[in-house]
């Protein structure tokens, strides 16, 4: 898990988030994984159908609270105009991260509002 996020969830009671979270760092590490060409293609390759659909059935339960946040981050230097989440689970295979600097440059925007929703949980608790 991302060591910010990581830290964020400590005091988090909402599991269900949380499990979205951890989903969603199977996403990151195969995005990187693919594009840098590291990591163990054939094993990402078969996981990245699994987490997407998963993802897919689980985002809208939270697209309504992260949709706020990723809209006030950055892709590419410019305002998110499209949702990050959905965006990248629209990518129906793996290899299509290879060499894919845009789905590189998306990654932070869901981050972020990952980040900032932990952060508004926590005042909720």
């Amino acid at each position: 898990m991302n060591p910010f996020t990581q830290f964020l969830s400590q005091t988090i009671a909402n599991r269900k988030f949380l499990a979205f979270v951890q989903k969603w760092d199977v996403v990151e590490q195969i995005v990187v994984n693919t594009f840098r060409g590291q990591g163990n293609f054939e094993s990402d390759w078969k996981e990245w159908p699994k987490i997407r659909s998963k993802l897919r059935r689980e985002y809208p339960h939270w697209m309504d609270r992260l949709k706020p946040l990723w809209r006030n981050a950055l892709i590419d230097g410019h305002p998110a105009r499209e949702d990050p989440f959905l965006w990248l689970l629209n990518y129906e295979d793996a290899s299509e991260f290879r060499q894919n600097w845009r789905a590189m440059q998306t990654l932070p925007a869901a981050r972020e509002a990952i980040n900032r929703l932990l952060i508004e949980m926590q005042s909720e608790t």
